[in-house]
């Protein structure tokens, strides 16, 4: 129960709680960090990614054997409608995943991952930080192409993150997957669950850093493993910052929405 509107000076140990209006509640006063810690290990990060690969690994072979496997055998050529599905179910199985083995496994309140105290803030700040991560990772990527081309001599070609044989309602339904749910999947992960994980034992810049580490390193593609785990690491700060998913999560999805609007107005 919040206090009344007011000034309050309240007891010395709870700012804002007037004295005499009933019992402070548990928690009141507290960082959300402090409020719902992790009662999970980041070793425990490993078991939660296999599992939700393995579960999507299995949903994925049943939504191909349903459209067919590409018959050149490379991933790329995968079909439209496959790839999109399948990308659907990824998400989902990392979400579910996370959110079962912390209410189930680690017997803590999903709220621990991240729960918003001031979500209009939260959003607000979130898109603000989305768009400057648009010019972050585009300064990383440039960095990482400059140096490779003089390695090893030639220019590398940024990779298609959607294939372009993706188009007509599995390229909408691919949007609606990389703007909503990859933030609705990535974000419990990474932030809420490996991040605030190593925070039990490391200070803040290992934290971020590790952590940025693997969200570069899952994305496959070599030559965004950089610029991504910069996003990464601005998440991992974020998330520090607000104890919130929904900032990391507003901003996951404002630098990918940007992102997909490039592709989808390329292929008009």
């Amino acid at each position: 129960m919040p206090p009344p509107p007011g000034r309050w000076a309240g007891d010395g140990q709870h700012p804002g709680w007037p004295p005499g209006y009933g019992p402070v509640p548990p928690g009141y006063g507290l960082p959300p960090s402090d409020l719902y810690p992790a009662t999970w290990k980041a070793i425990h990060a490993l078991w939660v990614g296999l599992i939700a690969f393995g579960v999507a690994l299995v949903l994925g072979v049943i939504v191909e054997l349903i459209y067919g496997f590409p018959a050149s055998g490379n991933a790329s050529d995968i079909p439209a409608p496959a790839f999109a599905i399948a990308n659907i179910v990824q998400e989902l199985a990392l979400f579910v995943t996370v959110v079962l083995w912390v209410k189930y496994v680690a017997h803590a309140p999903v709220a621990a991952l991240g729960k918003p105290r001031r979500p209009l803030a939260d959003l607000g700040i979130g898109v603000g930080a989305g768009l400057a991560l648009v010019l972050v990772a585009g300064v990383a990527l440039i960095v990482v192409q400059v140096i490779t081309s003089l390695v090893t001599g030639n220019k590398p070609t940024t990779p298609d993150q959607i294939p372009t044989s993706v188009t007509g309602w599995p390229l909408i339904v691919s949007g609606f997957t990389v703007v909503l749910l990859a933030p609705l999947g990535e974000e419990p992960f990474f932030r809420g669950f490996l991040y605030k994980a190593l925070r039990r034992r490391r200070s803040v810049w290992p934290a971020a850093l590790i952590s940025a580490l693997f969200f570069g390193l899952v994305h496959i593609y070599p030559l965004l493993i950089v610029p991504l785990a910069v996003v990464g690491l601005v998440l991992a700060l974020l998330y520090e910052w607000r104890q919130s998913l929904l900032v990391t999560m507003a901003a996951h999805a404002t630098f990918n929405l940007v992102g997909f609007l490039t592709i989808f107005l390329s292929r008009r």
